[in-house]
């Protein structure tokens, strides 16, 4: 007796569906009765089995040929065919992002810290089809509570070291993960399974629901940024003069006695603020503008001024909707920016040695280097008496938060929605989603004094004045 007469003892139903390729069976040794599917593909050695999870032969061979057909237009591709599991297509999506000159940097470590230990430990190598939305669910409580029960132990070595990265794991333990932090992880999951389904792993509908694990914990877990009001933008304003005019002291009963270097930080500081609470521009992009991206439009005809920054591509961190040639941003206070950088910061970054072509925002002794503002900004906030670091809703502030007071304010002045994403980089759903922070007594103000709207004109550039 053959193998093959062997083996086919062990099933039952045996049919041939498409001929030398794809057959239908029961198994004698599952009490089930329902059928499989075995297929083959010209050229490939072994078969490809799955369940058809179906008692009913008419339905069990459309569901074969089907399969057949959708997994030999893969194969004729020259996509894999056979089982998947989580973490071996994660590491393929990340490599075709390579392939396609993007940079999944942060996903990939997302994966390799957290992704690749939780899928492993709950699904194993079982096929991608094979997750369910238990399985998603449970990933973020998980995640929650991931340095809480970190066993710190496990990265000392014989002689009791790696003494730094044990205080920075203690440090994750006393609170929880950062907001920012799941909404980066619940991204790169959904950009992922997205991504299986364009490559067939997956069909549309049966991916699991990245739901948004901010609403899925309590109030205490993650937080979102704090808000600046008008009350507290004056304040902030108030103390960073203040400390400007303490920094430029000199002489007997000046402090700490004057000190360049400080004074440089304090005003640069404070420019930094008032540019992002006049242009909505993300403190990320901010600390990359240049002085010659600064310029000044004015009205042909009724004269008036306007500061704009011309914001490349290679700047924006989020492109604009359909749009990939970075963007214009207006300031709202009109020349007032332009004027506040040039007549008062200018000054100071001539005499280090910029020029137009140097970071606006660079660093004391270099004006090609970053500087990382929005650190320095929280740790003023702190200082202040009393301390202007949290929200009345007890949530955190930093720099990112003059960007959604920018927001909030042109949307109570009237600005179209579409004209404030325009300026900001967001699209509109975003805008609706994140700011509805509009009462009904504010709607009122708003339709009651909004004033009509004013045709836009032509607008020329105006040439820079010599130095």
């Amino acid at each position: 007796m053959s193998k093959q007469e062997v083996k086919r003892k062990s099933y039952s139903n045996y049919e041939e569906v498409i001929e030398g390729c794809c057959v239908i069976y029961t198994r004698n040794d599952v009490k089930s009765d329902s059928y499989y599917v075995r297929m083959s593909f010209p050229g490939r050695t072994g078969y490809e089995k799955e369940s058809l999870d179906t008692v009913n032969r008419y339905t069990a061979i459309e569901g074969a040929r089907k399969r057949y057909w959708d997994l030999r237009a893969r194969y004729e591709q020259g996509f894999s065919v056979g089982k998947h599991s989580f973490c071996d297509l994660y590491e393929e999506w990340i490599q075709f992002s390579k392939d396609q000159g993007r940079s999944p940097t942060k996903y990939e470590a997302q994966y390799k810290r957290f992704f690749r230990e939780y899928f492993k430990k709950i699904v194993g190598l079982d096929d991608i089809q094979d997750i369910k939305q238990a399985h998603m669910d449970g990933y973020w409580k998980w995640r929650r509570d991931y340095w809480a029960n970190y066993q710190v132990e496990q990265i000392k070595d014989k002689l009791g070291r790696n003494r730094q990265k044990v205080q920075a794991i203690r440090h994750f333990q006393k609170r929880p993960p950062a907001w920012t932090t799941m909404e980066l992880e619940k991204a790169a999951l959904s950009s992922f399974f997205k991504w299986t389904i364009s490559r067939g792993y997956l069909q549309p509908g049966q991916d699991p629901i990245i739901k948004n694990p901010v609403a899925r914990v309590d109030g205490e877990t993650w937080k979102l940024r704090g808000h600046i009001d008008l009350g507290d933008y004056r304040k902030i304003r108030l103390a960073l003069e203040a400390q400007c005019r303490e920094t430029a002291k000199s002489g007997k009963g000046s402090g700490r006695g004057h000190n360049p270097r400080r004074a440089w930080y304090a005003e640069q500081m404070r420019m930094m603020f008032f540019l992002i609470a006049a242009t909505g521009l993300r403190p990320q992009e901010a600390k990359l503008v240049r002085w010659d991206w600064i310029k000044l439009l004015e009205h042909r005809k009724s004269g008036k001024q306007f500061t704009v920054i011309d914001l490349p591509a290679y700047a924006t961190k989020r492109t604009p909707i359909g749009n990939k040639s970075g963007r214009r941003i207006f300031a709202f206070d009109n020349e007032a920016t332009y004027n506040r950088l040039m007549e008062r910061w200018w000054p100071f970054c001539l005499k280090r040695g910029y020029t137009k072509k140097s970071l606006v925002f660079g660093t004391y002794d270099d004006p090609e280097k970053v500087i990382p503002m929005g650190n320095k900004f929280v740790r003023f906030l702190k200082r202040q008496e009393p301390s202007l670091h949290k929200d009345k809703q007890g949530r955190p502030r930093s720099l990112y938060a003059l960007r959604k007071f920018y927001i909030n304010q042109r949307i109570k002045h009237g600005v179209p929605l579409p004209a404030i994403a325009k300026n900001t980089g967001h699209d509109v759903q975003t805008l609706w989603k994140w700011y509805q922070q509009v009462q009904t007594d504010d709607m009122y103000e708003y339709l009651t004094q909004r004033k009509p709207h004013v045709e836009v004109a032509e607008l020329v550039e105006l040439e820079p004045e010599e130095e």
